[in-house]
């Protein structure tokens, strides 16, 4: 079952037709002409996405997740939702999962998409199980977002405290 569950580490990149997957919304912000983005972390279920942990749309929510054990791996899904802005916008750069199983986790994740003007977020999904080593990890996203037509891009930083308890 391990290695089952290790082997679904996935990392998709969602096309803007299907983004929001498993009918999740992400929570848009007022400067909408502004590259932006929204995350998600979440837990259960046979896909470990049916429970909200937290995410940028519940910036007060603590981020719990229970470790994983040797006989109780507990799979966690982090969403991170590419927005449209007024031009076309390439976004370029890594999220950070360390609380997540395997190298990948404390490495990053490459993010590179562009999201049509007017179009649904593009989605960056990745899923695997939660480090069996109890502790404070930082779960952070480090973009740069470029619109078309202008001449410099934009750095989008976010960072969460992640508790796997």
């Amino acid at each position: 079952m391990h290695a089952f569950c290790r082997a679904i580490l996935t990392v998709c990149l969602v096309l803007p037709l299907s983004a929001g997957c498993a009918a999740h919304r992400p929570t848009h912000v007022a400067a909408e002409s502004q590259p932006h983005i929204t995350w998600e972390i979440r837990t259960g279920g046979d896909l470990g996405e049916d429970n909200l942990v937290c995410g940028s749309p519940e910036p007060t929510r603590e981020c719990v997740l229970g470790a994983s054990s040797e006989r109780n791996g507990r799979l966690v899904t982090v969403h991170l939702y590419l927005h449209s802005a007024a031009q076309q916008t390439s976004y370029l750069g890594v999220m950070h999962a360390p609380f997540l199983q395997g190298a990948e986790g404390q490495k990053g994740y490459d993010v590179s998409a562009s999201v049509p003007r007017d179009s649904r977020p593009v989605g960056v999904t990745v899923s695997g199980l939660v480090t069996p080593k109890r502790g404070d990890y930082t779960f952070s996203i480090s973009l740069d977002s470029k619109q078309a037509g202008m001449a410099t891009s934009e750095p989008i930083q976010q960072q969460a405290i992640v508790k796997v308890k």
